[in-house]
């Protein structure tokens, strides 16, 4: 089943200039949108997440001089396939290499046993997931054609962010079957009159002369010039310093019960099923961080419902930083029409550069952090479409993931005629999997009892499943818990040891870890030690709720001591 590109769309203002045939020159601007990946590749030195890698499978005996010529058919077809990237006076400028020779590489596993076969394909992925493009180098695309067996074949497309985005992979899917049928038959590559990458590029930068660039520019500096500290999740270990890119995924799904339950709330509303999803993506996001101000990027496909966008390759998703500012005592009904004007009044002007949204808060432009928003989300539709080719049939399309992550969490949903299916990236220098775990739980307890909450305050709302209530209730019961014949310093020191960068307290703003906590602890209990403390010694201990509070509770048990808190407020 196909990655579709997000469903999240918006419709094009009227007024504003048609897309023509532009005239060939020799060189482009950037996009808005390549300009904010050209900015992050630079940033981001391993590259891991702008890049797309597809797998097709196909099972029968190919024609390989179609499928060799369908390819360089697909260059002809998308020019923006040859794009090179250069430099002038600073600026980054594109064009298109005429001559641009097919980069591909053959394999053939022929000769090799099931289990060797496995192992080098695995590799060679691996590979291809790991290699980054240098993005000043052509091509951008680079093509793997490996003969798996006598009646098996699997292609490797993988392509620069820079150059393409989701949707464009499907249109180079339906193309690419289509050009191997006409060449295995026979036939030639008919030319195309439809417009190109580079006709989009020159029409967008028409678009700043438009009383809808202006309009544009007004709404996002009233959205994104206001003050907003970043969305800061409750994570297992310290936010690294340089920005740390490696990730996971965590899936669940929605059955079809739930999903019309969901349909039938937009449609009660009047809103998208996508609101209903993001609502209950921001009531998580302010239980897991107590922030009630914060962006999320949300993706949409940047073709604006176009029709002479639909069959071209290029880069056309944007990600628009959603801004959310509510009042924790407002009832779950306004805050799901809240949500729904602040998406529509975003994509009534996605049009806008969105590096030049990211610019107007001057708050953001650490290149460690994503610029704005930490969390991302992405609706998509899937459907399963039958693609033809003449001789073969295909076994499987799709999208191969890179063990990376841009983002704190991105989560994607993914609609088909059945139920939706939740793919969550998160960060794994932030979050373990059982976090993840328990941040989908709570996502599926909000989605499951939204319906029967709009009346209710976001404040009061339970996020928490019965086991996680029972649980909490015994503890404020009092009710007796395993007994750990250890003491808690003990625990505490293994802790460290297990997991020294995890997370242990959050004081003022900042977060320590069990290492440094453990540490400071240690040295602290010496110093006791050396001033005269002996064991059973009573330590009374003066001091607010903070990390020096519990660096004194745990000095003085490790020194032997029984500690004693004191507050002035006693007698």
């Amino acid at each position: 089943m196909p990655e579709q590109e997000s469903c999240v769309s918006g419709s094009i203002k009227l007024g504003m200039p048609k897309i023509k045939k532009s005239a060939p020159i020799s060189k482009y601007p950037l996009s808005s949108t390549q300009t904010g990946i050209f900015f992050l590749s630079q940033m981001n030195h391993s590259g891991l997440a702008l890049e797309l890698c597809y797998q097709l499978i196909l099972r029968g005996i190919p024609d390989d001089a179609a499928l060799e010529k369908a390819l360089y058919a697909l260059e002809e077809r998308h020019p923006v396939l040859k794009t090179r990237f250069v430099l002038d006076e600073g600026k980054a400028w594109q064009y298109i290499v005429s001559n641009q020779k097919l980069n591909i590489s053959y394999y053939n596993f022929l000769h090799l046993t099931s289990i060797e076969r496995d192992s080098k394909l695995k590799q060679i992925i691996q590979t291809e997931l790991e290699q980054s493009f240098q993005i000043f180098d052509s091509p951008l695309v680079h093509y793997c054609l490996i003969r798996y067996a006598a009646d098996r074949t699997i292609i490797l497309l993988k392509v620069h962010h820079l150059i393409t985005d989701g949707f464009s992979f499907e249109i180079l899917h339906r193309h690419f079957a289509e050009f191997y049928n006409q060449y295995h038959k026979g036939g030639t590559l008919i030319s195309s009159d439809e417009s190109t990458y580079s006709d989009y590029v020159c029409w967008e930068n028409e678009l700043t002369d438009t009383k809808y660039y202006q309009e544009s520019k007004s709404f996002w500096e009233k959205t994104v010039k206001p003050k907003c500290d970043p969305l800061e999740l409750a994570s297992d270990f310290p936010r690294p310093y340089p920005r740390q890119y490696t990730g996971s995924i965590f899936e669940q799904q929605l059955d079809q019960t739930s999903k019309k339950q969901l349909i039938h709330l937009g449609i009660q509303r009047s809103v998208s099923l996508a609101t209903v999803l993001l609502t209950a993506l921001a009531i998580v996001l302010y239980k897991h961080s107590g922030q009630n101000d914060f962006y999320i990027g949300v993706v949409v496909n940047g073709r604006s419902n176009l029709p002479q966008l639909r069959n071209i390759v290029g880069v056309f998703s944007k990600i628009l930083p959603i801004r959310l500012t509510f009042d924790p005592n407002m009832k779950i009904g306004d805050l799901l029409q809240y949500v729904n004007m602040q998406l529509t009044e975003s994509l009534d002007h996605q049009l806008y550069p969105t590096h030049e949204i990211i610019n107007m808060n001057s708050n953001q432009k650490s290149a460690d952090f994503a610029p704005l928003y930490r969390v991302l989300f992405n609706m998509q539709q899937t459907e399963k479409t039958e693609i033809d080719w003449d001789g073969l049939k295909e076994e499987q399309w799709s999208k191969l993931d890179a063990n990376s992550s841009m983002y704190d969490l991105a989560v994607h949903v993914f609609d088909n005629n059945e139920c939706l299916k939740l793919k969550i990236e998160y960060c794994t220098a932030l979050f373990t999997e059982v976090t993840v775990s328990y941040i989908v739980r709570h996502f599926k307890k909000v989605l499951s009892d939204i319906s029967f909450a709009l009346d209710m305050p976001i404040h009061h709302f339970d996020v928490l499943d019965n086991n996680e209530k029972e649980l909490l209730r015994q503890f404020q019961s009092g009710a007796d818990f395993p007994f750990h014949p250890r003491p808690i310093h003990v625990l505490f020191e293994e802790q460290a040891q297990l997991y020294p960068l995890a997370n242990a307290v959050v004081d003022r703003g900042r977060t320590w870890s069990y290492q440094e906590v453990n540490e400071r602890a240690n040295a602290l209990s010496i110093l006791l030690v050396k001033r005269g403390l002996k064991s059973g010694d009573s330590v009374m201990v003066y001091c607010n709720q903070s990390v020096e509070l519990v660096i004194a509770f745990f000095a003085v048990l490790k020194a032997g001591g029984c500690y004693i808190p004191v507050t002035a407020d006693w007698p």
